[in-house]
């Protein structure tokens, strides 16, 4: 499969430039963090975020089977948040993340490519995976289920309360979604969860758990921009070690949508 990642990005990067269009999925959020366990450690924060997807490929100009096997293809989508911190102001890029490419292989098995990222929440100044993947399982006959067992793989530098350590990882994560929409798909609501289990060095190994519920609402008769609304609460072992606290809850409002209809 890495192999066949490096094969693609490489065509993509001398193909024609009728391939690729401009504007995939765009999104912006303001988000409330709650620190549950802090002790005052941590305070809470309000956060400005956006997820901007600015190139998207169509792989059939590459070969008439290329778009059968890969499909919904984006370069470089990046995802970022600035935080305000609530007690004393300071503002700081809290999360950042970019791929050199996200794909879903066979048309079901999502796939990122290269990413950079950085997540304060986790102490995590700098991290970057080689390859990440889901392979997804639905339950129900219509998808409203779906279990994304998967495998991230790549080196963090964690960097908080005079804490500094470098830990290269392999995390077992396991993604489920469900989902269902209402009055001809206008309203939709769901719940998402996650769970990530880490064998790394330095003694970051850990289990990070988080669950997140939000209700929808289409924009547009085509269903491709809608306003929605979330809460939900992440745990994440290792920031006792870091000496951060462990749970936090969030709320967030926003919209998102993908321009190119993909």
């Amino acid at each position: 499969m890495l192999l066949g990642l490096i094969l693609l990005i490489s065509s993509l990067t001398t193909a024609q430039a009728d391939m690729i269009e401009i504007g995939g999925a765009v999104g912006a959020d303001g988000v409330y963090v709650h620190w549950l366990d802090g002790e005052g450690r941590e305070s809470d924060t309000i956060r400005a975020a956006v997820i901007v997807e600015p190139f998207v490929g169509d792989l059939s100009e590459i070969s008439p089977g290329a778009a059968l096997v890969v499909g919904n293809l984006a370069l470089l989508p990046m995802e970022a948040a600035v935080s305000a911190d609530i007690s004393t102001g300071d503002i700081e890029l809290t999360r950042f993340k970019a791929a050199a490419l996200r794909a879903a292989f066979l048309q079901s098995v999502p796939v990122e490519a290269l990413t950079l990222y950085r997540d304060l929440d986790r102490g995590i100044s700098i991290g970057g995976d080689l390859l990440a993947f889901r392979v997804p399982i639905k339950i129900t006959k219509e998808g409203g289920i779906v279990i994304l067992p998967g495998l991230d793989l790549g080196v963090r530098h964690y960097s908080t309360n005079d804490i500094e350590a470098t830990s290269f990882h392999a995390s077992l994560a396991v993604e489920t979604r469900a989902a269902r929409t209402f009055l001809d798909g206008w309203l939709s609501t769901g719940i998402l969860g996650r769970l990530r289990l880490e064998a790394a060095t330095s003694g970051m190994s850990g289990d990070e758990e988080a669950v997140l519920a939000y209700l929808a609402l289409s924009l547009d008769e085509q269903h491709r921009m809608y306003a929605r609304v979330y809460a939900g609460v992440e745990r994440d072992g290792n920031r006792d070690d870091l000496r951060m606290p462990a749970m936090n809850t969030f709320f967030g409002l926003g919209i998102f949508g993908n321009l190119t209809g993909r």
